[in-house]
């Protein structure tokens, strides 16, 4: 991947979850975009080490078809790595189990997650996921 497209020497933060940004995240989007194809940001989970974005889709394809690379099972990550102990809970957190803490076919790498989608996709038909739009405009908006 090259990541030499307008890189510059200076320092910017991206807090993801700062209340400027989450009200209109658009503005800080243009930044990464202007940084850079892959940025670091600060690590959105809490604990030490960084965490990467990356702002193009053809390079954002590049990452998720190259397994040899990359993952998104935390089982493959060094135990003693505090990111996984923060998204796996095992910083001793009583909190709840979250989306990213949870066990869910989102996070197991190919070819496990080409299995499970294929049984989840046989349930999940366009024409399923159309009957359930009736129900889904009666919901209220939070």
């Amino acid at each position: 991947m090259n990541n030499s497209n307008n890189q510059t020497s200076e320092k910017v933060e991206f807090n993801l979850f700062s209340e400027e940004n989450s009200k209109d995240p658009f503005a800080m989007f243009a930044q990464m975009r202007a940084k850079g194809s892959v940025v670091p940001i600060p690590n959105p989970m809490g604990g030490a080490g960084q965490t990467w974005i990356v702002t193009r889709m053809d390079v954002a394809m590049e990452v998720l078809k190259d397994h040899s690379r990359f993952t998104v099972d935390m089982n493959s990550i060094d135990s003693g790595n505090d990111i996984r102990k923060n998204l796996s809970g095992e910083l001793g957190s009583s909190e709840p189990q979250t989306f990213f803490t949870g066990k869910s076919m989102l996070f197991v790498d190919e070819p496990d997650h080409r299995r499970l989608r294929s049984l989840v996709s046989k349930a999940f038909t366009p024409r399923y996921m159309e009957s359930l739009r009736p129900r889904v405009q009666e919901l209220p908006m939070s």
